[in-house]
């Protein structure tokens, strides 16, 4: 769970950065609020704080990330990957999005693997 939140507050810092404008500042106070509720468990709210913002801008990579994070935590990892992966198109370089979509990615082959074992 520390890794999850370690890989958001990064992320977050990053964006913060950019941080400008009165639309930045919404963007800022949602991610968050976001990041608060997740460091309590509150995963669901997160989430929700998250998707928000992707809806109204999805190329917002840090949110991107962030919900593929609730993703993972719930162990839908193919939805991760598809969010980690939209991310990572927005950003390519991006060592942190990189380093959690070969996470999932790994996480996958192995779900894979033990489904191949127990048939």
């Amino acid at each position: 769970m520390k890794k999850y939140l370690f890989l958001i507050l990064i992320l977050s810092f990053l964006f913060t950065l950019n941080s400008c404008t009165n639309s930045n500042k919404y963007i800022k106070e949602t991610t968050n609020f976001g990041i608060k509720s997740a460091k309590k468990g509150y995963w669901k709210e997160a989430k929700f704080r998250w998707e928000k913002l992707v809806k109204e801008d999805p190329d917002d990579f840090i949110a991107l990330n962030n919900l593929a994070v609730c993703y993972e935590v719930e162990e839908d990892f193919e939805t991760a990957k598809e969010f980690y992966s939209r991310a990572l198109e927005l950003q390519p370089k991006n060592k942190y999005i990189k380093i959690n979509l070969e996470k999932v990615e790994a996480l996958l082959f192995a779900k894979e693997q033990d489904k191949k074992q127990t048939e």
